[in-house]
């Protein structure tokens, strides 16, 4: 699935926007972002105007996070949190 960020809308929020679209659930719902990665740093990196991607593993899902949109891969297409990629 695939998040476009808004115009004005932080990396952070549209990282829980995608989270909730994905699940099918509320932005409310979705835990803490801050306890996968640090929200502020998110935005700082993805606020860079060069080319950035960013990923991490939350709950079996890969989170991809670019300068203008957020991926999520189901868990089965997930890199491991035990399995550094290659």
């Amino acid at each position: 699935m695939e998040y476009t960020i808004q115009r004005g809308e932080s990396a952070s929020t549209a990282v829980v926007s995608a989270l909730a679209a994905y699940t099918d659930q509320p932005p409310e719902s979705v835990g803490p972002l801050y306890d996968i990665v640090e929200p502020d740093a998110l935005d700082a990196l993805v606020d860079h105007q060069g080319e950035l991607t960013v990923r991490f593993v939350h709950e079996g899902t890969e989170i991809v996070v670019t300068t203008d949109s957020v991926r999520i891969n189901a868990a089965e297409d997930a890199v491991s949190e035990s399995q550094p990629e290659s």
